[in-house]
């Protein structure tokens, strides 16, 4: 286990009594690894962009079943004309033991299974919608969920210009996270895989984005 995730989860202060006790009554549900304090409305954040063509064939929307007790993982593409996946610039992995509650609170047993829902947002942005609203991972088996930009529009600012200013955006991206649509956005705790290429931990569902 990576040096990051250990330091991950040890910022994770929120137990999961809380999840199915006290938070069972907020549908957001906890704050995971969010970088304290570093918080953002909308219209400060420089979102990552689709390229206007590659947006035109990539998946739009992506389900599958998430099973206790199995390993199961969803995948957003890039088509090409014929409708052929290509490369993929999302990916979500729940492991066997990461199911912890559903919405409501009511905990996961072995066997049991979910339909999770990623949508892409439909201005072109980084952003996407998981569902179900109010979903928990267990703190200590969190869910993955990894971006892939190398296709995203080189302009990052949207200035008309591709230079240094949109290379240090570049470097400064984070994967954020937004419980509500007029809630403040939150950098959670990011790692750089490689140079187009984040992942953070997910301990619930609500609104993602990869952002600066």
């Amino acid at each position: 286990m990576s040096r990051w995730r250990d330091a991950a989860r040890l910022a994770r202060w929120v137990p999961v009594l809380c999840v199915l006790a006290a938070c069972a009554d907020d549908p957001a549900g906890p704050d995971e690894q969010g970088v304290q304090g570093d918080t953002a409305q909308t219209a400060q954040l420089t979102f990552v962009r689709f390229d206007a063509a590659d947006f035109t064939g990539a998946d739009k929307t992506g389900s599958f079943w998430a099973v206790k007790g199995e390993n199961r993982e969803l995948r957003l593409h890039f088509r090409t004309a014929t409708g052929q996946e290509g490369d993929r610039f999302l990916e979500f992995k729940v492991s066997d033991d990461a199911l912890l509650a559903r919405p409501d609170g009511t905990p996961f047993a072995e066997g049991d299974s979910i339909l999770i829902t990623v949508t892409v947002d439909a201005q072109a942005r980084f952003v996407f919608d998981f569902q179900p609203s109010g979903l928990r991972f267990d703190p200590n088996e969190p869910a993955e969920l990894r971006i892939e930009f190398a296709r995203s529009r080189r302009d990052l600012n949207g200035d008309g210009v591709i230079d240094e200013r949109d290379s240090l955006l570049r470097q400064a991206l984070s994967i954020w996270k937004q419980e509500r649509g007029t809630s403040p956005w939150i950098r959670l705790q990011s790692l750089r895989i490689d140079p187009d290429r984040i992942r953070a931990d997910v301990i619930g569902f609500t609104g993602f984005a990869l952002a600066s």
